[in-house]
């Protein structure tokens, strides 16, 4: 008689347990890889948001950035001036300018890069004309505003003219129509006044000066007559003030220059500025605005990950700039790289590079 026996015997059980353990360690492997897969995909995606999205931010700024040319004086990595530009003439050595943001292991910040943008309400001119000669009565000067009193000739924003950005306590910069060989400004930064690069193409050589407009930085006085001078607190010369201008001859050399100096008030703008014949001799302003660009980490010890992208915007304080509303538009930046890659046009292009989120975390 057969015996019909159910169940396992030992070594079926045992071949039995080897397969699940092994189907368990695979199935451990899939989830493992499927979690740090997600969790990669899920870093590149937060990555991708906040890089675009500080990105935009940069853009926005870049865009109405050039006020920043021949203005602001920022060195590059090589200690040459970043802003220089120079589309009189095409650059053909020591053209290239490189400045980066990355923080430093003794501090935990980064230097800073600043703009000074056009920053406009709606509906308002950007590019207001002032004609010099409106503010003068004879030889006496009055103010860019010399009629404010007066409802029908006055150039605030309310109640004449509605799209002017003239307005009290206003910043606005004051910029010439012209533009000038300025000795002040070169390629290199160095002093002469080499009108064209020569000899052409000679490395080291090229230390031609720029041609840029008169500027000036002010804030609409409390009567609204008039602007008075703004600085920059803690950063006492981040402003190129000091003007020289070449007056070239036939064959582009400069004959002589015209010491204008520092340019302080509106009346010495206006009272200095060249005139030259059959050309525009007026003035504009501008509303405008200074950001500051760093990277800056939360506290000394915090770990790379925590390194921040910071924009700050600039308020006005009695008579200078201070430091204002600081906002941190992206995180785990490893560095911030500017670049232009010609001083003879004012193209400037950006790289930002992220920490390593798992290497960053030992």
């Amino acid at each position: 008689m057969r015996n019909n026996q159910t169940g396992f015997t030992l070594v079926e059980t045992l071949i039995t347990m080897g397969l699940t353990g092994a189907l368990a360690l695979a199935s451990y492997g899939i989830y493992n890889y499927n979690r740090r897969e997600t969790n990669r995909l899920g870093e590149d995606i937060q990555a991708t948001i906040s890089k675009y999205g500080g990105g935009k931010v940069i853009n926005l700024d870049l865009m109405s950035a050039e006020p920043s040319f021949n203005y602001l004086n920022i060195k590059d990595d090589a200690n040459r001036p970043f802003f220089v530009l120079a589309p009189n003439e095409l650059c053909t050595s020591e053209c290239d300018r490189t400045l980066t943001l990355k923080v430093a292991p003794a501090t935990g910040k980064s230097k800073s890069i600043f703009f000074l943008v056009r920053k406009g309400y709606q509906d308002e001119m950007l590019k207001f004309a002032v004609q010099p000669e409106n503010t003068f009565d004879g030889a006496a000067y009055r103010g860019i505003n010399k009629n404010f009193a007066d409802p029908g000739l006055s150039i605030s924003k309310f109640p004449n003219l509605r799209e002017s950005p003239w307005e009290k306590n206003r910043l606005l910069l004051l910029t010439s129509e012209m533009s000038f060989y300025d000795c002040q400004n070169s390629v290199l930064g160095g002093t002469g006044c080499n009108i064209t690069c020569s000899p052409a193409g000679k490395p080291g050589s090229c230390d031609f000066v720029g041609k840029r407009p008169l500027r000036f930085l002010g804030m609409v006085n409390s009567d609204e007559s008039d602007l008075q001078e703004i600085t920059v607190n803690e950063q006492g010369d981040l402003l190129h003030r000091n003007y020289q201008i070449c007056r070239p001859d036939a064959s582009m050399r400069c004959s002589s220059t015209i010491d204008i100096g520092v340019i302080q008030t509106a009346k010495t703008f206006m009272e200095k500025l060249p005139y030259l014949p059959g050309m525009d001799n007026s003035a504009y302003l501008s509303p405008v605005e200074l950001v500051e660009y760093y990277l800056k980490k939360p506290t000394f010890a915090s770990p790379d990950q925590q390194t921040q992208l910071i924009r700050t915007r600039y308020k006005l304080s009695g008579s200078k700039l201070v430091a204002d509303v600081t906002t941190p538009i992206v995180t785990g930046v490893g560095e911030l790289v500017f670049k232009r890659r010609n001083v003879s046009n004012p193209l400037i292009e950006y790289r930002i590079k992220k920490v390593n989120m798992r290497k960053s975390i030992k």
